[in-house]
């Protein structure tokens, strides 16, 4: 599993290169991806380019999303 660091953060020149449709790397950083926090918990890392959204959920039957 990956270190919950900068490494998964999308960086000004991701987005500049993503807006230019040149980010050919995003698959690296954008979805799901294994991680351990500081603390040693492991856990997913989720990020999605939605610039104009209200807000996003992640859903599924370990949150409930559906009660």
């Amino acid at each position: 599993m990956a270190e919950l660091n900068a490494s998964l953060a999308v960086s000004d020149q991701d987005a500049y290169l993503f807006a230019q449709g040149k980010w050919f790397q995003s698959h690296k950083k954008l979805g799901a991806h294994p991680a351990v926090q500081e603390d040693g918990v492991e856990g997913y890392h989720f990020a999605v380019w939605a610039p104009n959204a209200a807000s996003v959920s992640v859903v599924g039957d370990f949150n409930n999303w559906d009660d």
